[in-house]
Parts: C-alpha cells; sequence; structure tokens
C-alpha cells in the first residue's frame, strides 16, 4: 500500500513539474533514466554528502559546549594569522624599496653613461 502512495506521489509531482515547465516555455523529455531510490543513496556522492551533512549538524549542535574552549584558540590563531599577514607585507614592502633602489641605481648608470650633446667635448 505504501509502495503504491509513493508511486502515485511521484507522478503527480512529476505531473506537475512538467505542467509548471511547459507553462514557461520548457519541455520535459520522458526519456530520462530514472534512478532507484536504492541506488541513490548508495552513491558515493550521496554518501559524502549525508556525510558533510551529519558532520555539520554535529558541529552546530556541540557549538554552544565548544565555544568557550575555543574562543583562546581562536583568538590565538587569529593574532598568529595577523602577525604572519603583517611580516609577508613587511617583507613585500622591503622588497619593494629593494628593487626600487636597483632600478634607481640603473637609470643613474645609464644618464652617466650616455654624453650630454649640449656640452662640448
Amino acid at each position: 500500500m505504501a509502495d503504491n502512495l509513493e508511486t502515485e506521489l511521484a507522478r503527480i509531482i512529476r505531473e506537475e513539474v512538467r505542467r509548471q515547465l511547459a507553462d514557461n516555455g520548457v519541455t520535459a523529455r520522458d526519456d530520462a533514466p530514472r534512478t532507484s531510490p536504492g541506488k541513490l543513496l548508495g552513491a558515493p556522492e550521496t554518501k559524502a554528502f549525508l556525510l558533510g551533512a551529519a558532520v555539520a549538524l554535529a558541529a552546530a549542535a556541540l557549538w554552544p559546549a565548544m565555544k568557550p574552549a575555543m574562543k583562546p584558540a581562536l583568538a590565538s590563531a587569529m593574532q598568529s594569522l595577523t602577525d604572519l599577514a603583517d611580516r609577508i607585507k613587511s617583507g613585500f614592502a622591503e622588497a619593494q624599496e629593494s628593487l626600487s633602489d636597483v632600478v634607481a641605481e640603473a637609470r643613474f648608470e645609464k644618464e652617466q653613461a650616455i654624453p650630454d650633446p649640449e656640452t662640448p667635448e
């Protein structure tokens, strides 16, 4: 009885989706392969999705209890990341300054090597 009800419900839903698609100018093909619920639940993608959903639900349920313990660790991690970002910015600034010095020296040497056409030799 329940199997017949599920089959009938699935048929009604398919017909309603087709009707709504047709109302919007889209035609649905009826020759698409149908996947049984057993095959769908056994698929690796489905298992990965369910595992991810379970982890997300567990994390959401445990967050209030974990929050006090996690706060110092998260603050420490953020401080470390901020320090790392500052060191990276400093390193890039030093590299830019060194490169600017090299370019300035090269320009100066180039200007010294070219004789000035206005000065008599």
